[in-house]
């Protein structure tokens, strides 16, 4: 299966859909995959049956309460909470749904969607709206799980976002501020159209250490003359 949709992606497919029928246990099966549930229907022998889709590739969603404990395992790898603002660790499923909460109930400020591969959550991306005289500006996080690391994804998601932000907010700055010592994140950041902004020094404490921070930004103009728009 796995094979099938690498071609189908290598072919441009964004997606990939089935139906099945609801008492069938491979239902669990295609859930583990990365397919879900869209609609049901009556097939022509009157059974009930699912479609699920899978999505192909890189995408963003809106994040829902029943992601708390896949990125509570995610936040739970001391490499990826490494190089994380400080949060709860390790980090329970409780303290991912409270998370999400806040970021549902406060939605115009700080917008954040799940990093989705195939159809299968494995990060969190957001931007937090800056207030008064810096509302027009906004600050990126985001963290994906390990296994997925050097492998452009995270790239790929910065852009989405950035072009969501851009294309449907009154954002016209967004920045970042990795770790200094984190050179993987400020690579990504580059990829993705980010200038260096300079080296904010002692600018955290982070496992009992002072550490500098990287200041990184991209502008509404400077995307929209990249990408031709």
């Amino acid at each position: 299966m796995n094979h099938l949709f690498e071609l189908l992606r290598e072919r441009s497919y964004k997606r990939t859909s089935l139906s099945v029928q609801q008492n069938n246990p491979t239902v669990r099966f295609y859930k583990r995959l990365g397919y879900i549930i869209t609609d049901e229907k009556l097939d022509h022998a009157g059974h009930e049956d699912y479609i699920m889709v899978k999505y192909l590739g890189i995408s963003l969603r809106e994040l829902a309460i029943s992601d708390a404990a896949e990125l509570s395992a995610i936040v739970n790898n001391k490499n990826v909470w490494d190089n994380m603002d400080d949060i709860p660790y390790p980090n329970t499923p409780k303290d991912s749904e409270d998370f999400i909460r806040l970021l549902i109930a406060e939605k115009e400020q700080k917008i954040a969607f799940a990093i989705c591969y195939d159809g299968k959550i494995i990060g969190w991306i957001g931007v937090f709206r800056r207030e008064n005289i810096r509302r027009m500006t906004g600050e990126m996080g985001y963290y994906i799980a390990e296994e997925y690391w050097g492998k452009g994804i995270t790239t790929e998601a910065i852009k989405q976002m950035c072009k969501y932000i851009f294309e449907n907010t009154d954002i016209v700055r967004i920045f970042a501020e990795p770790y200094a010592h984190n050179s993987a994140s400020c690579r990504v950041l580059e990829k993705a159209g980010f200038q260096f902004e300079g080296v904010l020094r002692q600018n955290a404490v982070k496992n009992g250490q002072s550490v500098d921070m990287k200041m990184y930004a991209i502008i509404r103009n400077f995307i929209n003359t990249k990408t031709g728009n």
